[in-house]
């Protein structure tokens, strides 16, 4: 009776512990996939393996019931086998749980293990037994021993270190060696692509890091970051070290020994040497960027001016047709028909005197008027009040002539100077093109502030993107700037005073 009590508790009991099973691999995925997405450039490299075996190994359990049984068991067969496999490569290929600090590690304590026990035995027994001791304890020899093993035991150690180091880690080069063969190096690199990447392989290779990092201040405040080994990703690496040119800090050198590893007295000596000997290249590296940056902004200046120019040529072309056509509309047909009264007036002289003087009276009101509509084109080329009495009477006599009521608020300074035809005319022409916006508050103002012209044109209404190009392309042709805002326009330009 208890029999089948027991077997109905056993298959619950199986069933509980498969569900724990279940939820176990799923929890244990999971966890590698997290460490995976969370990991570095190199732990994503160790586990990489690890996790897609334990996906594919996954599958003969999904399959279990779906599939005849001889299937479920060939795949079971096929693909368990491959998660010691990932695990050989990810460890031997990849240092999953840096097996090289543990063959490292053993090969020095075995080392001293035996020479201590080859001292011992060696002056215990070898020569107890020469002075006739026989295997009779001795206790001198046993401190003479001891005092050996004690004496030699450092030396030893440091010396078995590198020698597991050399077997493990491969040759690393001498600090002189590591020192002359950057020299070599850097003798011909300036570019920021090689510099950087040499420097931190140096360092990473002179100290035996498994990563380092070379950071470059760049003088416009923005830095260059290098990893080697360019997997190694911008993890923390905790020795740090500044590079230092001529009392300025234009870099940092970082480097991560491997874990359980610390840097020795020697590396650190050898990664400030290291550091100050990168103070010229990273110097020169941060010149060449910026000489490349100059490069690029001139580039930029020169298009911009190339454009600028081009924009100055379109209008003046412009500028020229509409005079052309507006003489040719308004002032030539005028000319044309004093010339034609002219010859009657020629031909009235000999009939009728009295009638040729009232025409000669009508020509002299139409040529008064045409004179006026000349001069009116002339102002807009250029005004004649703005070259004989300067920039705030011209723009006085422009305001008034089209009733703005705006203000023109100018230092003294600037209302008693007369500067170059060029600059006058620039600001005259950009502030009569704001003042197209002009509303009840608008307000002119000119300073002269340390050898600059600056005017100002606010109050507006919205001006409109683009509107005052052609006023920028004026200030710029005089080596100024101007600034348009919603409701404002500001310029800056260099005086150069008569």
């Amino acid at each position: 009776m208890a029999l089948p009590q027991f077997n109905a508790v056993f298959r619950v009991l199986v069933d509980i512990a498969l569900l724990f099973g279940l939820a176990a691999m799923i929890g244990s995925i999971a966890s590698v996939v997290v460490r995976y997405r969370r990991g570095d450039g190199r732990q994503r490299q160790q586990l990489r393996w690890f996790l897609v075996a334990v996906i594919v190994a996954v599958v003969p359990f999904v399959l279990q019931g779906n599939v005849p049984n001889i299937v479920a068991q060939t795949a079971t067969g096929l693909t368990v086998p491959l998660l010691p496999i990932s695990i050989a490569i990810a460890v031997l290929r990849y240092h999953l749980y840096d097996i090289d600090v543990v063959i490292n590690r053993a090969l020095v304590y075995g080392a001293l293990a035996a020479f201590i026990t080859v001292v011992y035995v060696g002056i215990v027994v070898g020569i107890g037994a020469a002075l006739g001791g026989g295997t009779r304890p001795n206790l001198l020899l046993s401190i003479v021993a001891t005092a050996v093993v004690a004496v030699a035991f450092q030396p030893v150690r440091e010396r078995t270190q590198r020698m597991a180091n050399r077997l493990v880690y491969g040759r690393r080069a001498t600090p002189y060696e590591v020192m002359a063969g950057f020299a070599d190096r850097m003798a011909d690199t300036l570019s920021v692509d090689e510099a950087l990447p040499r420097t931190a392989e140096a360092a990473a290779r002179g100290v035996g890091a498994a990563a380092a990092r070379v950071t470059l201040l760049l003088p416009d405040g923005s830095r260059r970051v290098t990893t080697w080994p360019d997997q190694a990703g911008e993890t923390t690496l905790p020795y740090a070290l500044p590079v230092p040119y001529q009392g300025e800090t234009i870099g940092e050198i970082a480097v991560r020994k491997g874990a359980g590893e610390i840097l020795t007295p020697g590396e650190r000596r050898l990664l400030a040497d290291l550091a100050a000997q990168a103070g010229l290249v990273l110097h020169n590296v941060r010149l060449t960027a910026a000489l490349q940056a100059q490069l690029e902004q001139l580039s930029i200046q020169a298009t911009d001016l190339r454009a600028s120019r081009q924009r100055i040529v379109t209008a003046q072309e412009t500028e020229r047709r509409r005079l052309e056509a507006e003489i040719r509309a308004g002032v030539q047909p005028e000319l044309e028909a004093m010339a034609g009264q002219l010859a009657d007036v020629d031909r009235l002289l000999g009939e009728d005197p009295h009638q040729a003087i009232r025409r000669l009276e009508d020509l002299t009101a139409m040529t008064q008027q045409t004179l006026d509509e000349l001069r009116e084109l002339a102002r807009g080329i250029f005004p004649p009040l703005l070259a004989d009495r300067g920039l705030i009477p011209a723009l006085q006599a422009q305001i008034r002539k089209i009733e703005a009521g705006v203000a023109v608020q100018a230092a003294d300074d600037v209302g008693s100077r007369r500067f170059e035809p060029g600059i006058e005319a620039a600001v005259y022409f950009s502030c009569l093109e704001a003042l197209r916006r002009a509303t009840t508050s608008t307000v002119i103002r000119l300073v002269d502030d340390r050898d600059q012209l600056r005017f100002s044109v606010d109050g507006l209404a919205a001006v409109v993107d683009g509107e005052m190009q052609a006023s920028q392309d004026r200030i710029a042709a005089v080596g100024g700037t101007l600034e348009v805002g919603a409701v404002a326009v500001s310029g800056r330009i260099p005086l150069s005073p008569l």
